[in-house]
This record gives C-alpha cells, structure tokens and sequence, in this order.
C-alpha cells in the first residue's frame, strides 16, 4: 500500500535522525531510532545490536562521517513498513603514518519499520554496500 504524505514526511525524517545520529556519535538519540532500543544494523562480514556499539565503531575507527540519504521507497502496511533506502556515507580514517583516507560507502539500506507511538522506528535495518571507495586526502 502506498504511504500517505504524512507517513512519508515521517519516514524521512527518522532516515535522517538516524544519519545525523550516526554523524554526531549520538548513541541515545541513535538508539531512539529503533522500536524498542533494540538495533540490528548487518551488513558484510559484521552483525550489531547495541547502538552504543554502532556508534563507538564509528567513533574509533573514523575521525568523521557523513551520511547523505538518497532516494528511498517505503510501502506501509497498517503500522509496518518496509522498503529501501540509498545513502552514500563518506568516512575519513587517520592511518597510524598520519595520512587521512576518505572511503565512501555506496549503500542500500533494507529497512522493515513499525509505527510506535504515532513515529516510525526501525526494527530492522540490513547495510547493502554496492561499492567502497578508498581516497587518499591532501594534508
């Protein structure tokens, strides 16, 4: 079934609160984002549950990320939704010679959401990498 307008403004903001979350290294409001505080977040090679431990991943492995939400389609059932969404988000890691990688991850989301309260939340979320550049930054 198609979304109303309002079920799709709502979307699309709990895409973006889960970005700027996930850019801020805001495990709270991160975690808010999900039905229950629960995460599961997989993708190649890695599985997470916890949001403190998606968000310090984040934190200890990258100086900086951005995450810019694309196109996205959500089809809502009653108060379930699923769909995708497409996202590149770059991340810039310091190397131990001191030199700064940009890798840009090429990503499609897999989101199946729930209507809790009258907001969207994700109950689950599957990371799809199309493709992962790697650039070396000047200094």
């Amino acid at each position: 079934m198609q979304p109303t307008i309002e079920d799709r403004l709502a979307i699309r903001q709990l895409l973006y609160r889960y970005a700027d979350a996930a850019d801020r290294r805001d495990a709270a409001a991160f975690a808010a984002c999900f039905a229950g505080g629960a995460v599961d977040i997989s993708g190649p090679g890695f599985a997470m549950t916890d949001p403190v431990q998606v968000v310090g991943t984040l934190a200890a492995k990258y100086v900086w990320t951005m995450h810019n939400v694309h196109n996205s389609l959500h089809e809502v059932d009653g108060d379930r939704a699923s769909g995708y969404t497409y996202c590149v988000a770059s991340h810039v890691r310091a190397e131990a010679n001191g030199a700064r990688v940009k890798e840009d991850w090429y990503i499609r989301y897999e989101d199946e959401l729930l209507r809790q309260g009258g907001d969207w939340v994700f109950l689950r979320r599957r990371l799809v990498p199309g493709a992962i550049t790697h650039v070396p930054l000047a200094e």
